[in-house]
């Protein structure tokens, strides 16, 4: 069962239980390019049919196959290379995080992973093979209880305090410090300034004009909010308002 989400279609596949959202893209080589706000989350891009263009921190990978996209602090941008279907699996970086240390790889590097799947433009229900591609990777044991916290952080859209996280679960703030800077090598308060940032930005794009949402997200304005994107992202904000942003809920 599918429902179009914009230009995407969400697909509700029973998947592995680390994959948060399961999305499928037409793109064609005179598309603009689309790009993704940095967020907590990381994606499994299967690239079906022709090359895309990554364009990340100022340098261009040109991908095909299976690839995984690791999102930090810099703005993301795809572009066919000609006519490709691009299925997306989004995943808590913790999840990343799993695979990277199993394989030894770069936490902040694209990832290419081996596949023995058919990847020509015209398979029909292209889904049905990734879900079966994802059920079979092996991301190994994670920690269960500091994946709950990502999702209820990303539940709350960052609108949560260290010292709820900590009441809620249990935690030593110690023990909550080392867990993130273990698997996602970035403190507890970082992670939550960049889901809070995310999700304000998203509400921003959608109605640029609401100047509740700088108050319900703690900033003490417009002002105040585009200080933050900047130095967080690198990027004006006025920037990005034309550009052709995917947000995959």
């Amino acid at each position: 069962m599918v429902e179009p989400f914009g230009n995407f279609i969400k697909h509700s596949l029973p998947v592995s239980h680390w994959v948060l959202g399961f999305y499928e893209l037409h793109l064609q080589r005179d598309d603009q390019p689309i790009f993704f706000l940095p967020s907590s989350f990381s994606y499994v891009f299967v690239i079906y049919g022709d090359t895309i263009e990554i364009n990340c921190k100022k340098k261009n990978e040109i991908v095909k196959g299976v690839v995984i996209i690791p999102l930090k602090d810099d703005l993301l941008s795809i572009k066919s290379k000609g006519k490709t279907k691009l299925l997306i699996a989004k995943c808590t970086s913790l999840s990343f995080s799993s695979l990277a240390s199993n394989q030894n790889i770069d936490l902040n590097e694209t990832i290419f992973l081996p596949c023995n799947l058919d990847l020509s433009w015209d398979i029909l229900e292209p889904q049905y093979y990734v879900r079966k591609y994802l059920e079979e990777l092996y991301y190994g044991e994670q920690t269960i209880l500091i994946s709950h916290v990502l999702r209820y952080i990303n539940d709350k859209k960052g609108l949560v305090t260290v010292d709820e996280i900590v009441k809620r679960y249990s935690y030593s703030i110690y023990f909550l410090k080392f867990q993130f800077k273990k698997y996602l090598k970035t403190t507890p308060q970082e992670f939550l300034n960049k889901t809070k940032l995310f999700y304000c930005a998203n509400e921003l794009i959608k109605r640029p004009n609401d100047h509740l949402i700088f108050n319900r997200f703690g900033y003490s304005g417009f002002l105040g909010f585009k200080q933050n994107f900047m130095s967080m992202i690198g990027v004006e904000f006025e920037k990005i308002l034309n550009c052709n942003i995917i947000e995959l809920d």
